[in-house]
């Protein structure tokens, strides 16, 4: 996981420089980190804090409570030292304006590290946005949206753009069946019907065994895919289960194969044992031209969050 964090822009961009909360009585470097994180980043913020606000910042800190902050003088310390600082360096306008804004991205990757699903999290309104896959464009619109943006750089920085350099440098340094290959697929993927079947049985379940044999039903909808002429595509399939319990997530089955002009395909996947439990089944599949790679900008990909399931 890595944080993006962007200042305000103005004629003649400066850092802001967080205070160091440490020099405040009952502040270690772990609230401070809280505090700087949802965008309190100097004495003077502090000092205009209430306690209560103060204490809901840093949430379920064991003992965080506004009458501790009260007693040990948080926002008094918290004048002093802004007044110190103030006397050494006055604060430019350009620097008053300025404000950070925080993002967390997580991405999931595979067993050849290609990303199979990106989530990003706006820290200050905690809103949460995810897809399936990599998609650069959609991550730049994100950060856009939310952080405000009112002048970003675009030249020479869209996905169009870097396909133009791609395919004109590949047709000066390499045969045209490659370039051919390397074409992206155009489309949309959908995934429904992800069901658990245990062995012997016709109807799906929810519930089952931690040594017993099942099977995973998935159905892929590929009448949206623009299908290149000529080409079998192959698939790849994996099955995650996110334990509610203990927010850890593990991958139950995969599968991969090759398909011809479709509509929709039937995967269906041999599961993998699993420990007692309750969790949320997943599904992320990726579509591409047989042979050729898939990732980052030349397959398709889809999610679909299921229900859950019950190991016993």
């Amino acid at each position: 996981m890595m944080n993006i964090r962007q200042s305000s822009v103005s004629s003649n961009p400066q850092e802001v420089k967080a205070d160091q909360f440490t020099a405040i009585h009952g502040i270690g470097a772990g609230i401070e980190n809280r505090l700087h994180s949802a965008g309190i980043l100097t004495y003077q913020q502090l000092a205009e804090l209430e306690p209560e606000r103060i204490a809901a910042v840093l949430g379920n800190l064991i003992g965080m409570t506004p009458k501790r902050i009260i007693d040990q003088d948080w926002k008094g310390q918290a004048q002093k030292l802004n007044a110190e600082t103030s006397q050494t360096q006055a604060p430019t306008q350009d620097e008053t304006r300025q404000h950070y804004e925080m993002f967390s991205i997580e991405l999931l990757l595979d067993e050849m590290n290609q990303v199979r699903r990106t989530k990003i999290v706006h820290s200050q309104s905690k809103a949460e946005v995810a897809w399936a896959g990599w998609n650069v464009q959609r991550l730049l619109d994100t950060i856009i949206k939310y952080a405000e943006l009112r002048q970003v750089p675009v030249e020479n920085s869209t996905p169009e753009r870097r396909w133009e350099k791609l395919t004109s440098t590949l047709q000066k340094n390499a045969r045209k069946p490659v370039i051919e290959a390397l074409t992206p697929l155009h489309g949309e993927l959908n995934l429904s019907d992800l069901e658990v079947l245990i062995e012997g049985m016709t109807k799906p379940s929810s519930v089952i065994k931690g040594d017993q044999s099942y099977h995973i039903h998935l159905t892929l909808d590929m009448s949206r895919v623009q299908w290149p002429a000529g080409q079998t595509l192959e698939y790849s399939a994996t099955i995650y289960a996110r334990d509610l319990d203990q927010a850890r997530q593990v991958s139950i089955g995969q599968a991969r194969g090759l398909t011809s002009e479709a509509e929709k395909l039937n995967i269906h996947i041999e599961g993998r044992s699993i420990l007692v439990g309750v969790y949320r089944l997943e599904a992320i599949v990726s579509l591409a031209k047989h042979g050729h790679p898939g990732g980052q900008g030349f397959g398709l990909f889809a999610m679909l969050e299921a229900g859950l399931l019950q190991v016993y």
